[in-house]
C-alpha cells in the first residue's frame, strides 16, 4: 500500500465513528456516516469508487445490517467492488445469519479493541 487507503464507515453511534477517525488518523483517509440514512444521503459516486473498504455496523437500533438490503445496495446499486466488512460487537451468530454474512460481506471485524493494524489485515 503506497497511497493511504480510503475507508468509509457506517455506524449509528457517533462514539464508534469517532473511534475509527482517531485510530486511522495519519494512516488512512476516512469518511464516516451516522447510520444508513446518512450514508444514502451523503455518499458520493467518487467515495464509492475510491473506497478500499467500507465498515458496516451490524446493529442499527431498529434493525440489523442483515435485515436490511444495505450490502446489496452498496454492491449492486452503487457498484462497489472493494472490501465490505461487517463491524460488530457480536462474537457469534446463528447459522442462518452466518450464512448470510458469508454471502453479503467479505469478513467480520470486531469493534472491540479496534485498531489500524487489525483493519490493515483486511485491505
Amino acid at each position: 500500500m503506497s497511497a493511504k487507503p480510503f475507508i468509509l464507515a457506517i455506524d449509528d453511534d457517533k462514539f464508534y465513528l469517532d473511534e475509527i477517525a482517531f485510530e486511522l488518523e495519519g494512516k488512512a483517509t476516512y469518511k464516516g456516516f451516522l447510520g444508513p440514512n446518512d450514508f444514502e444521503d451523503e455518499v458520493s459516486r467518487e467515495d464509492i469508487a475510491l473506497a478500499d473498504a467500507i465498515l458496516v455496523d451490524y446493529d442499527f437500533g431498529r434493525g440489523t445490517a442483515l435485515q436490511s438490503t444495505l450490502s446489496k445496495h452498496i454492491r449492486q446499486d452503487l457498484g462497489y467492488k472493494g472490501r465490505l466488512i461487517l463491524w460488530t460487537l457480536h462474537e457469534n451468530f446463528p447459522d442462518q445469519e452466518q450464512k448470510q454474512i458469508n454471502e453479503d460481506y467479505d469478513t467480520v471485524m470486531a469493534k472491540k479493541n479496534f485498531s489500524w493494524s487489525k483493519l490493515a489485515r483486511y485491505l
